[in-house]
């Protein structure tokens, strides 16, 4: 392979890496919607109650239990 085509593949390398790097950086480390949901689930869990979902103590009806079970 000669030297110009293994800098070709390094600069698309570096390229690909900073572009995964930026799209890293830039997403949250969990969406918001799943650590809601992860709440609402512990609570039906923690309570017993698992007809009617609950998040911060309030009924949570935004969404069937079923989606939480």
């Amino acid at each position: 392979m000669s030297t110009q085509t293994s800098t070709h593949w390094l600069e698309l390398l570096v390229a690909v890496a900073a572009l995964a790097a930026i799209q890293l950086w830039l997403r949250p480390l969990l969406p918001v919607d799943e650590t809601r949901y992860l709440s609402v689930a512990w609570e039906m869990w923690s309570r017993g109650d698992f007809l009617v979902p609950y998040l911060n103590g309030e009924a949570y009806s935004h969404k069937p239990p079923l989606l939480f079970w």
